[in-house]
């Protein structure tokens, strides 16, 4: 079949995700916690993009390379940060 050499998949995950995982993802080292704040790169954990189904209960800079408007509201309003980066994954 035909394949687009534009077509990009994204992958994408939500702050339900991050509430869920949060423990085992810190205690395998992927969050880092710097001043008092949650670090979470999701890029480095393959993610490109933050949705904002679900609640935040930490206060954490989240770097990712795109996120809805709605989600930034939701991390701000839990005490944290979004950070958009523009950042291309290898595959």
């Amino acid at each position: 079949g035909f394949k687009s050499p534009t077509h990009k998949v994204v992958r994408a995950c939500n702050l339900r995700f991050i509430e869920a995982q949060f423990n085992k993802l810190l205690e395998e080292g992927k969050i880092k916690k710097e001043a008092g704040t949650y670090v979470i790169d999701l890029q480095q954990l393959g993610y490109d993009k933050l949705l904002s189904s679900g609640k935040l209960s930490h206060a954490c800079k989240i770097i990712v390379s795109s996120a809805s408007a709605k989600c930034a509201e939701k991390v701000q309003a839990a005490g944290g940060e979004l950070v958009v980066a523009s950042h291309e994954r290898k595959e």
